[in-house]
């Protein structure tokens, strides 16, 4: 779910964030209280902007890792003047990225993979706080990109099957072709459509260089564009809900290990249009981004429907900085909108 957002913060856990001991209190308040995320790169000044990369690229070519990171990433924008398209072998798992993509195709490509320990850390607290592993069950992908989470999900976590719903058409020819790649094709039904909570059509924002920050333009907003957003190409897409992926039988409910959303923003709408999802015990992992869900009209709502209908909440980018679980009541969720300011953002993981 990262690289969505080109520039901000991803840091990995220091050690699992599994399950805690029997004298382990629950959710706690006071949680929040000291959770600081990083600046993203885009709402720094220039020359802190020119300071942050420098000291980056210092840290890499410090280890034998960062130097071959940072060579791939020479490489891949080299690449760009030859062809739209390479590929990348992350153990095992195959991947078709355009040399367009300078956010997740990018960060594949020089860095193997997106967000392997994050998904690593969200599973395992889903298995602790829910007893539901994702082994032998649906992953559920809204938002699916290019195939990032839900190819891991299948290889990597064994899940028995998925579902990827991605509107973008740039995003689902790879999609497909890294299904094919990595032979899930006949596991993995594709919808080609934006999940939303109604039925129809909407024009969907283009992220030019960045292909995970593509967003479904809200008929109305509750905040300013300050990137640009206004004056971005439109595709038209087609418009589905939850609710009727389930009735037509694309969706099993009671087959899900875990729903992976991700939509830059328009998350409020995809759980407005999930009842059957919400009135189950199934765990989801969804994207928290105040900037996109303000554009979008929906921080309100996304606060009203996990309140109302989770019972805790886990910080999962907080988590990882500090290496233990950020666990919180779902009746606090609105202060997490005040500590993620301008364009950052985190994951996080609702729980029944």
């Amino acid at each position: 779910m990262t690289g969505k957002h080109a520039g901000a913060g991803r840091p990995t856990a220091a050690e699992p964030l599994g399950p805690t001991g029997p004298d382990d209190p629950g959710p706690d308040p006071r949680a929040l209280d000291d959770v600081r995320p990083e600046v993203p790169l885009r709402d720094m000044a220039p020359l802190r902007r020119v300071q942050t990369v420098a000291r980056w690229g210092l840290r890499q070519i410090g280890t034998r890792r960062g130097r071959r990171v940072v060579l791939r990433r020479v490489a891949f924008g080299m690449a760009r003047s030859l062809t739209s398209v390479v590929a990348v072998d992350v153990a095992g798992e195959k991947y078709l990225v355009s040399t367009h993509d300078r956010a997740i195709g990018a960060i594949t490509f020089s860095e193997g993979g997106l967000d392997l320990d994050l998904m690593t850390a969200a599973l395992e607290l889903v298995e602790a706080r829910t007893g539901r592993a994702l082994r032998g069950r649906t992953f559920v992908d809204i938002g699916a990109n290019i195939g990032t989470a839900t190819v891991p999900a299948l290889v990597r976590f064994g899940a028995a099957g998925g579902v990827a719903i991605e509107p973008a058409s740039n995003n689902l020819k790879l999609l497909r072709c890294n299904l094919i790649a990595n032979e899930l094709a006949d596991r993995v039904v594709v919808v080609e459509a934006a999940l939303s909570d109604s039925l129809g059509t909407a024009f969907l924002e283009l992220g030019e260089s960045n292909w995970g920050d593509h967003r479904v333009r809200a008929s109305t907003s509750s905040g300013p564009a300050r990137y640009g957003e206004d004056g971005r190409a439109v595709d038209e897409v087609r418009l589905v809900t939850f609710d009727s992926l389930v009735e037509d039988g694309t969706v099993d409910v009671t087959s899900i290990g875990v729903v992976w959303v991700d939509t830059q923003g328009h998350e409020a709408q995809v759980l407005a249009g999930a009842e059957a999802l919400l009135a189950s015990d199934v765990p989801v992992v969804i994207e928290y981004w105040p900037y996109g869900l303000r554009r979008a009209d929906g921080l309100e709502q996304l606060h009203a429907l996990i309140a109302s209908r989770y019972r805790t909440v886990v910080d999962l980018r907080a988590s990882a900085a500090k290496g233990r679980p950020v666990e919180f009541p779902a009746s606090e969720i609105e202060r997490l909108a005040p500590i993620y300011v301008g364009t950052s953002y985190t994951d996080l993981l609702l729980v029944s």
